[in-house]
């Protein structure tokens, strides 16, 4: 019985291990935290990371496009539209939170605004030439589901 004890107090506690907000961490060491397990493409752990610092700090442009980009990295473009779109209006003058935002609207199949955020992107100093070919694969995808009648891939 005692062994029994033991294991499931060990069971509690892996998840907070596993969690970014164990201890007292800053939002910025959470974000910190989050931008490392993005890079290593742990898209969890980044969200979960991202999401204390959010709490901590909603006026941290990096933490919203952080989780963002994170939840593109699982396809959940709706998320990342959000929070892309929170990141804009934290900073209204981000090409590659447009850009980002973008993105996910075309991954989620909505090209009409994908087209618009990848223009205004350009406009505040995105690469042109990415973003020409990005509007072009946009273009062709809208092109493709006129035809075919069918929907995004938004999940």
């Amino acid at each position: 019985m005692k062994r029994l004890a033991v294991v499931v107090a060990f069971a509690c506690l892996v998840p907070l291990a596993a969690g970014c907000s164990s201890g007292k961490k800053t939002a910025a060491a959470r974000y910190e935290e989050g931008a490392k397990a993005l890079e290593a493409k742990n898209f969890d752990l980044a969200i979960s990371c991202f999401s204390d610092a959010v709490r901590d700090d909603p006026g941290s442009y990096k933490a919203w496009f952080g989780r963002g980009q994170a939840y593109g990295g699982k396809e959940l473009w709706s998320l990342a539209v959000a929070d892309f779109t929170e990141a804009i209006k934290l900073d209204p003058g981000s090409a590659d939170a447009y850009a980002a935002r973008g993105m996910a609207h075309s991954a989620a199949g909505d090209y009409d605004p994908a087209i618009a955020d990848l223009k205004k992107a350009v406009g505040l100093g995105y690469d042109q030439s990415k973003a020409d070919g990005i509007i072009a694969s946009v273009q062709e995808l809208k092109a493709l589901r006129g035809r075919t009648g069918s929907g995004g891939a938004d999940r």
